[in-house]
């Protein structure tokens, strides 16, 4: 938590670390598309303005493009050590994401770490793999209660794995922190 706290400091008092984390962030995913190659010409072009208007609407705040959110994940990432995208259905039925940031994943203020919960994250002891992420809400005055448990299907984790063993990331900065 304190390299976490330590990296956005960084990213917002130095230009140059933020100038890189909105670079990297731009020339990475801010053209995110997709592009149909099915047999169908017709059926291509229905999929990708599908897609289009998807992901221009995807976030549930609705507040940002796919492409916003893209960068604003990938730059999460590098700087907090990770970042969670939750897929949820709003009111009406469709498919949205929300972005979670690292803070909220797990409670930050309890290290634990067990056989099966590694930093919020709850692991399948056979296998290795997550099955499930505790968010936590995140107060004003950065008190944090447990929001919900999401199933590992429902979500896709961004991080930088350094070990194998490794469930949760590290700050990009943490060697010049």
């Amino acid at each position: 938590i304190e390299l976490m706290k330590r990296s956005r400091d960084l990213a917002e008092n130095v230009g140059l670390v933020r100038s890189i984390l909105m670079k990297f962030a731009s020339h990475t995913a801010a053209n995110v598309s997709y592009q149909a190659r099915t047999s169908e010409p017709a059926v291509n072009t229905d999929v990708e303005a599908f897609w289009s208007e998807w992901w221009d609407n995807c976030d549930i705040s609705t507040r940002h493009t796919g492409s916003t959110l893209m960068q604003v994940a990938i730059m999460s990432m590098l700087r907090d050590g990770d970042f969670l995208f939750v897929l949820i259905r709003d009111k009406n039925g469709d498919l949205k994401l929300q972005g979670i940031e690292a803070d909220r994943l797990g409670n930050p203020f309890q290290v634990y770490t067990t056989s099966d919960l590694i930093g919020g994250i709850h692991i399948d002891q056979e296998t290795g793999a997550p099955t499930a992420y505790d968010i936590f809400a995140r107060s004003i005055g950065n008190a944090y209660t447990f929001q919900q448990k999401v199933s590992a299907s429902q979500a896709f984790h961004l991080y930088d794995p350094l070990r194998i063993d490794q469930y949760r990331g590290i700050s990009a900065f943490h060697t010049a922190i």
